[in-house]
């Protein structure tokens, strides 16, 4: 927090990083197989756009979900929507690209067969209007 009461915006990462592994931790659990289990991901690059500073006291709302148009073998992107309760919107829009790097072989990899029909799966049961969603979280 700064002298302004405003998180810090290395916090809103720390933040996406633990939603996308929760996320990807679902997706694992949900697989039929153990192809992944020597997998880990790897952020590649984030791209952030701050839209509103949220201050002290303040709860979020985090919406994780696959940009579908990115998936590749060994890559994906995921859309983060951090939504603050207080005011109500999105405070911060992060963009990760996500690399399969395989421990076994100390070398990227492709992600699993499996993996990416379990991933489609998921993302099939994601509301298209997703964004609106994580909006209404905050309503709360």
């Amino acid at each position: 927090m700064d002298a302004n009461q405003h998180i810090n915006n290395a916090k809103y990462l720390s933040y996406v990083e633990t939603a996308q592994v929760q996320y990807l931790e679902t997706i694992r659990s949900q697989q039929t197989d153990d192809s992944m289990a020597s997998m880990i991901s790897i952020v590649k690059k984030h791209v952030v756009q701050y839209k509103f500073p949220v201050t002290y006291p303040d709860k979020v709302s985090i919406g994780v979900k696959t940009d579908a148009k990115t998936i590749k073998a060994g890559q994906l992107d995921l859309i983060c929507m951090i939504v603050s309760h207080k005011h109500k919107m999105v405070v911060c829009e992060v963009r990760t690209l996500l690399v399969a790097f395989d421990l076994r072989t100390n070398r990227k990899a492709n992600m699993s067969p499996e993996f990416l029909r379990v991933l489609e799966q998921w993302e099939q049961c994601v509301d298209s209007d997703w964004r609106l969603a994580v909006e209404e979280k905050a309503q709360l």
